[in-house]
């Protein structure tokens, strides 16, 4: 399965490193905007027990 994910410099802050405590430190401020952009999100977290996924992506030069 491919996603495709439409990513913008407004949208995502690059890290300097994929480590645990970047993330742990990060998630909430995304989250956050994630509630704001989307609403229904906070919902759908509040209706379930895991932790929502978050993903930390980190700009990469294009090939080709």
């Amino acid at each position: 399965m491919r996603a495709e994910v439409p990513v913008t410099p407004s949208t995502v802050e690059p890290t300097s490193s994929g480590s645990a405590t970047n993330l742990a430190q990060a998630r909430a401020p995304i989250c956050a905007r994630q509630k704001q952009h989307d609403p229904g999100s906070a919902d759908y977290e509040a209706g379930t027990s895991r932790e929502i996924p978050v993903v930390l992506l980190e700009p990469t030069t294009p090939t080709g």
